[in-house]
Parts: C-alpha cells; structure tokens; sequence
C-alpha cells in the first residue's frame, strides 16, 4: 500500500479523502461553536433617564432585574420587567439607598437611610417598603440576601463601626441572630435556609471568619483560610472571595462544594472576585487589573464575557445570573460613551449540543454515503 493511502474501517481510503472527512467535521464542529457564542442585549434605555447611572444588582429567574439609580439627588431603587422600568418607594428622607437581591416571588430587600442618618435593612414587596425590625440596643442594619421563602440575611450594627456589626437572618418578622462575631454580615441565603457569609462589605479584605449556618448550627467554611463566602445556591454550592494571607491585596474568587475548595482563577490578571451564582453552577464575576473584566465560570472555564460580546460593546461589571443564562451588568455600547445597564442572554447549552449531535450524525452519513466513491476494500 502506497504511502499516500491508509485504511478506515476496513477500507482502503485516499489521504485527500481523509482531508475531506476531518474538513466537514471541523466545519460542523464550527457550526456548533459558532451557536455557543451568540449573545443576545438588552439595554435598560437609562442613559436618557435625569442623566442618571444605573446599576442593576439582582436578577430572578422570571427575569426581574432589581438595582438603583444613582442621580445627582442620590440613589434610586427600581425594578425592570419585560422593558418597563418602575421605581420602587423609599424610607422619609432617604438620599443613600442600596438594593442587594431578588428572589423569585419578587421581593427585593436592602438597606437605606432616613432622616436619622442611619442605615435600615428594607424590603421591598407589591410597591411597598417596609423596614426590618433591628435586634434591642442596635441602630442600624442591612440586609443583604433572601430566598423564596422569604427568609432575609443580613447585619446589625451598633452605629457606622464594623467591630459591633455582626450576622442576622429574619424570619416572619423577627430576627435573630446567626453569628455574632464582630465585623461579620450573613450574605447569602438559599432556599434550604442555608446561611454564608463573612467579612462585613465594607472591609475590603476577607478575614478568617467565612461561615456557614443551618439549622441553627454555626460552622467556618474552610479553618485557617482567609475568606468571604458572598452566594450559596440551591446545590449548597458557595462561592466568595479569598486571600492567601491577611491583609493581602490580591484575592481570588472561589468555589466551595462538598468540603472541596476551588479557586476559580483570575483569567491573567492579579485579582478576581464572584459576584453571582445560579442554580446550574455558573458563577459570574470580574477579573481586575486597573478595571474590571467581567467572567462566566462553568464547567471548569472561565470565559471573558466580552469575548462573547457584539462588536463595540464592552462590559464593565456583572452583577447577577439566572437559570436561563440572563446576567446584568453594566456596559458601553457603540453607540454611547456612558455605561449603561445592560441584560445579556446567552443561548440555552442544549443549543450548542444539539449542534454537535446533529454535526456527528450529518458526518456519519457523509462518511458512509460516500466510502464506495473513494475507498477500496483492503
């Protein structure tokens, strides 16, 4: 047998038939990739809105974005469904207000000020504002995560000092507290009434305080680690921030999932941070060097979003993702030179493994068709 030809199957075939098989392949496999990287946008339209800045922080899975606008009055607190952007009510005298989550009924919470210059955790439910009760002897709090049920986490403090600030979760009205270690905040809440946190936002590096709370049981996450736990889904999957050391400057975003720790790198650059985590494991967040440079975590990779993004179009930040791969964040368009707040939709995974399937069949009957035409039987 020449050198020129080899056998496949049984049959003697033609280098240059080999070269169409594989060519045919990568143009399918293309095809399939190609699906994968299609992104979809949806812009707020805020730009226009009293020259305001938006900011979108939460997102459900019925698509509710919830955030606020930051105007030359002070903050805005919104949510935007379906196109519509409704503003949401505030606390008397409030100039400072922060939304932090969104649960799937539509309840958002956060925090505000008032007329007594000190902050109030807040829910927001049906157009209404209400504010959580605070533990006796404490002035302020904050909320800062909920679930399905409701149930709301967050931190009480003394007055503006992190060192009295410690953990909390309310329940049907009362709170009670979850961990009192000075200068700790419950972040994150899921649906099985799993709690995690750690370091206060406000302190900018993770100390060893990361913990986990259930069922009234108060647990660090990983001993001797520096971390902050800010997310846990309905897996009982964690994700938050780390350092190597106290008080370093370089963190990086992790993933923490039966006792197994994951870092989830940095994607080149000195730092990263999680921001987000939905119910399929995908977890967004920004990479930072002189600017962020939003990711999406998943399967083992992590991808620079703006590597999915339509010519022009350049994000800054990302804030939350669904389970129909829709995240928010913030970007520039072509058409602008202020950020806007933006919802991106990525295609359904099935879409792109469809295309392989159908890519693998369509090859299989090509190399079948077509093996009499060019091949001879060894």
């Amino acid at each position: 047998m020449s050198p020129a030809r080899a056998t496949l199957h049984g049959y003697r075939c033609s280098a240059a038939t080999y070269l169409r098989h594989a060519l045919v392949a990568l143009i399918l496999m293309n095809l399939g990739i190609a699906d994968a990287a299609a992104v979809t946008i949806v812009d707020f339209g805020v730009a226009a809105w009293q020259a305001a800045f938006p900011q979108p922080i939460a997102i459900n899975n019925q698509g509710d974005v919830a955030g606020v606008l930051s105007t030359a009055a002070g903050q805005e607190p919104f949510v935007w469904h379906n196109g519509v952007m409704t503003p949401l009510p505030t606390l008397q005298g409030a100039t400072e207000i922060s939304v932090t989550g969104i649960n799937n009924v539509g309840q958002i919470v956060g925090y505000s000020n008032a007329t007594d210059g000190l902050m109030h955790a807040v829910e927001w439910q049906n157009g209404t504002i209400t504010e959580l009760p605070n533990e006796p002897g404490y002035s302020e709090s904050k909320a800062y995560g909920i679930n399905d049920a409701g149930q709301i986490v967050g931190s009480v403090d003394i007055g503006p000092a992190n060192t009295t600030t410690h953990s909390v979760i309310w329940q049907n009205g009362v709170v009670s507290d979850v961990n009192t270690t000075g200068g700790t905040a419950a972040l994150g809440i899921n649906s099985s009434g799993q709690v995690v946190g750690g370091q206060v936002p406000t302190i900018a590096l993770p100390a060893n305080n990361g913990f986990l709370w259930q069922n009234g049981s108060l647990a660090p996450l990983v001993p001797q680690t520096y971390l902050t736990a800010t997310a846990i889904n309905d897996q009982g999957l964690i994700i938050g921030n780390q350092s190597p050391t106290l008080g370093s400057q370089t963190q990086n975003a992790f993933l923490l999932q039966n006792g197994v720790l994951t870092n989830l790198g940095t994607n080149g650059y000195p730092t990263s941070y999680a921001t987000a985590v939905n119910d399929l494991g995908q977890v967004v967040g920004v990479s930072d060097s002189n600017g962020y440079r939003p990711f999406l975590w998943q399967d083992g990779q992590m991808t620079s979003l703006n590597s999915l993004m339509p010519a022009g179009w350049t994000l800054s930040g990302v804030f939350g993702i669904n389970d129909h791969d829709q995240i928010v964040g913030i970007a520039q368009s072509p058409a602008s030179i202020q950020r806007e707040a933006v919802l991106i939709t990525l295609p359904e995974p099935a879409a792109s493994t469809l295309g392989f399937v159908a890519g693998a069949l369509a090859l299989v009957v090509y190399v079948w068709g077509y093996r009499r035409e060019t091949c001879k039987r060894a």
